[in-house]
């Protein structure tokens, strides 16, 4: 465990000078890379050595330590193999057996069974809607009534969970389950003091340093309030087949978007170390796509149907603040991207924004776009984005599920249309506190390959989009309203 604690530790160091920590090859990089492969050769993937109390932990840091490096899909599996072992000692009976095998003594006067099966199902709650992969069998015990014996404040984290939950678990557009967990988000909401929500001051001095780690904890619940909130009203955002709560939907996705990405601009323009919290930048990505779709519908709805009002209209006026946001999350990634030469998700993150950025120009010029959906099948796994017809569309090649197309002047089927079983997806957020720790460094682990560039978060983000409940007009086209 201390090699794991000790990598999780120096994976966020800040230099005296403000810097996070140096380069591939630095000293910090090169102990802190080796104590956590040596860890996770040796013992983590042991299964000999992990089937204790002490055991769950390690691989409990294992996955932390992936997940703030932003490797989820090495999270994700590491946190399947806590939750595999959890299960054969008995812990998801959440009570504290006194056969359960413990390596130290002093483990067993501070562990809980039920808050270690609670933070299981929370990390693999955000893992798996960010990925779009499914949970597990594990569950976190109790319900609605039980909850309410806990302060607001660890309440709120397991509404977060229960909902992310059952976000996973939904099948299709039920709209009577969506109007329910929204209910649930807002009661959640409303029991916290109303200033709780204004975002925290997180600069250099403003507070002590028990402070900052309270209004982090705060910032990142906050997170996941809202992306709870984008996720659970996504697969309305580009469909008109819902009445007046469709509406409702976009603009709750709208604003919860927004919400979402000043809160990302606030934390990064505050935090020194870029590598802090990095399950932020994917929140961040979704939130700036979400954003940048809805304000392209709004200026095709009002080419197509000028004197035609609807959810989208209210954007009119706030479309120079809103890309404005979006452009300045662009910088911040773009010196994310510089600090970091070989930084992957970075670079990713700014290709699609920048490129649809451009989009959201040109159709605010004038220029009519539509979207189409295409059977991807033998073109490769990774993700790519790239221009297309002279700069004047994008196609975005999605891993396991095929291309989306933003095309210029509508758009022609050219191949098979793609339809994806539907599975709308979230990260809940590192509110739950699997998104917080006191780090910033992130490199991956040597030896261990086989990332996806985007690794599928836009998989899951477009399955929101498009999925099996996607209408197709007349000449094969996939509508958005």
């Amino acid at each position: 465990m201390a090699l794991l604690l000790l990598g999780n530790y120096l994976q966020g160091i800040v230099l005296p000078d403000g810097r996070s920590s140096p380069k591939p090859g630095s000293k910090y990089h090169n102990i802190m890379c080796h104590a956590v492969e040596t860890a996770i050769k040796l013992v983590t993937k042991n299964e000999d050595l992990v089937n204790s109390v002490e055991g769950i932990e390690c691989i409990m840091l294992e996955a932390a330590y992936q997940n703030y490096a932003g490797n989820l899909h090495q999270a994700w599996m590491a946190v399947r193999r806590a939750t595999t072992t959890s299960q054969v000692l008995g812990l998801h009976r959440c009570v504290s057996s006194p056969s359960l095998k413990f390596l130290e003594p002093q483990t067993r006067t501070y562990f809980n069974a039920e808050m270690t099966c609670f933070r299981l199902v929370q990390m693999d709650a955000y893992l798996g809607l960010v990925l779009g992969l499914p949970r597990s069998s594990l569950q976190a015990h109790g319900n609605l009534e039980d909850l309410q014996k806990f302060q607001p404040v660890d309440r709120i984290d397991r509404i977060h969970c229960l909902v992310a939950d059952r976000i996973l678990r939904r099948k299709g557009n039920d709209l009577s389950e969506t109007q329910e967990l929204d209910l649930l988000l807002e009661k959640a909401a409303s029991d916290m003091p109303s200033q709780w929500w204004l975002m925290p001051d997180l600069s250099p001095g403003s507070c002590t340093e028990s402070e900052l780690a309270r209004d982090t904890n705060r910032l990142m619940t906050q997170f996941s309030q809202y992306h709870l909130l984008i996720r659970l009203h996504l697969p309305y955002l580009m469909r008109s087949s819902f009445g007046g709560y469709g509406d409702y939907s976009k603009m709750t996705a709208v604003n919860a978007s927004r919400e979402t990405l000043s809160r990302y601009l606030a934390f990064r323009v505050n935090n020194p170390a870029h590598f802090y919290c990095r399950g932020t930048d994917f929140l961040c990505f979704i939130a700036a796509t979400v954003l940048c779709l809805a304000h392209i519908e709004c200026c095709r709805s009002r080419q197509t149907q000028p004197s035609g009002q609807n959810a989208f209209s209210l954007l009119v006026h706030t479309r120079s603040s809103d890309i404005g946001l979006v452009e300045k999350i662009t910088e911040i990634i773009q010196s994310i991207s510089q600090d970091f030469d070989e930084d992957i998700i970075a670079s990713q993150i700014l290709c699609v924004l920048n490129q649809l950025l451009n989009i959201v120009g040109k159709v605010a010029n004038g220029v009519s776009y539509g979207v189409e959906a295409g059977d991807g099948v033998g073109e490769g796994l990774a993700y790519h984005g790239e221009e297309t017809d002279g700069g004047e569309g994008l196609q975005l090649q999605i891993p396991h599920f095929g291309t989306i197309k933003f095309l210029r002047h509508g758009i022609q089927r050219s191949g098979p249309v793609t339809t994806v079983s539907q599975n709308p997806t979230l990260s809940t957020g590192e509110g739950l506190d699997f998104l917080n720790v006191n780090g910033s460094s992130i490199a991956p682990v040597p030896g261990i390959d086989g990332e996806w560039d985007m690794q599928g978060i836009d998989l899951a983000l477009f399955e929101g989009l498009f999925g099996e409940s996607s209408v197709l007009d007349t000449t094969g086209t996939l509508s958005w309203m």
